[in-house]
């Protein structure tokens, strides 16, 4: 190809047979592959297939926002139970690292996919409402 082309197999350049003369493409099928490698490349286009679904999207949307409701009820859960006595804020400030390692797990079980941004973000702001919910019980307990 030409350098100044780009090198992404376009529509034409995969099945318009004057366009691959012009710029003298051959089109070949890989062969003698290993049949374990084609297994997996047909069950990872299978699992791209069903991500780009209707489907796909729905259920990674719904979960997402299930997470992300639970997360934001936290702190109402936490400020509850100092309400009523279950929890104090020296008990709860104590075991910060406890709750930082739940919130981790947490936050790595419930959100979807694989990729490492989501359990970030999610865990981030359940720290900063554990942090936010101890500094209200604080205030509460004055």
């Amino acid at each position: 190809m030409p350098p100044n082309e780009p090198k992404i197999a376009t529509f034409k350049a995969k099945w318009d047979d004057e366009y691959r003369k012009r710029w003298g493409l051959e089109n070949q099928f890989a062969e003698d592959l290993d049949p374990q490698l084609v297994s997996q490349i047909e069950e990872t286009c299978k699992r791209i297939y069903r991500l780009l679904t209707i489907d796909g999207y729905v259920g990674f949307v719904t979960t997402m926002l299930l997470a992300f409701g639970i997360v934001l009820e936290f702190p109402i859960v936490l400020i509850g139970l100092a309400r009523v006595g279950i929890l104090n804020y020296r008990r709860l400030a104590a075991q910060r690292r406890l709750a930082v390692v739940t919130i981790t797990l947490f936050a790595i079980v419930i959100t979807p996919g694989g990729d490492p941004i989501s359990p970030i973000i999610l865990g981030s702001v359940m720290y900063l409402l554990f942090e936010g919910s101890l500094f209200v019980i604080r205030l509460i307990r004055r």
